[in-house]
């Protein structure tokens, strides 16, 4: 069992968020966005296509031709690096990476993203990545793999470690020589600061303080402390309260 003397910072049990930020970009009128962009709270920026090259600017789309019916699309735009139609129809445009920030620190992120599912892109690993600084703190990622399918759908997330920025981003080498790019775009971005449920006392780290606020919130039959979620105010409330502090 952890110590309660010695403060511990809040790291999991992600249940609840503040200063969320999130945009599916669909404010915009289709076209281009520019090298630097800001939407739902979250600025985007240095869109590259190829690596070394160049920012180039980003673009919206009306994707609903495509993406309708689709649980993880938004209606009605997405985003992708530098192309755009009149139609309704989704554009998979090559990307290797895009920064996006909120200004502030957070601890969770997440984007959807669907992506031309051919050969070319075999075997490149797929990042989304928290920075603090240059340096990675979290990430998440997958390998492209070739399927039948015109196009794949994943979902990238991060959390646990507080970072000031994310980075989409590809690396390695397809089959036929394409480096460290796919074919994509992107909806759904979201950057918070997100709280966990054994910071009782909200103030990012796990203490003796906790235990004293669960402890008023139980006497006061606040619903808050009914921990277990069985609708009563039991002893299992407070295990389910000492596993998640356990659990950090």
């Amino acid at each position: 069992m952890r110590s309660m003397l010695a403060p511990l910072a809040c790291a999991s049990v992600l249940v609840s968020a503040t200063l969320a930020d999130e945009t599916g970009f669909d404010e915009f009128v289709p076209g281009f966005l520019g090298l630097s962009f800001e939407s739902g709270g979250i600025t985007f920026s240095n869109n590259i296509q190829f690596r070394g090259e160049d920012p180039v600017e980003f673009a919206a789309t009306n994707s609903t031709g495509t993406f309708t019916g689709d649980p993880a699309f938004s209606p009605e735009n997405t985003m992708n690096s530098g192309l755009w139609t009149t139609g309704t129809f989704a554009w998979l445009v090559r990307s290797h990476q895009w920064l996006a920030t909120t200004g502030e620190m957070a601890n969770h992120a997440s984007v959807e993203l669907w992506y031309n599912s051919g050969e070319d892109w075999d075997g490149i690993e797929v990042y989304l990545e928290g920075l603090v600084g240059d340096a990675v703190v979290v990430s998440d990622s997958f390998t492209h793999r070739e399927t039948t399918a015109k196009y794949e759908h994943a979902r990238l997330e991060i959390e646990g470690e507080a970072f000031e920025r994310i980075r989409f981003i590809c690396r390695g080498v397809g089959p036929t020589g394409d480096r460290d790019g796919i074919l994509a775009c992107f909806d759904n971005v979201v950057i918070e600061m997100a709280s966990c449920s054994a910071d009782f006392d909200g103030d990012g780290e796990l203490t003796i303080f906790d235990f004293l606020a669960f402890q008023n919130a139980f006497d006061a039959m606040d619903p808050l402390a009914d921990f277990d979620g069985d609708g009563e105010f039991t002893i299992f409330d407070f295990l389910a309260f000492q596993n998640a502090f356990d659990a950090g």
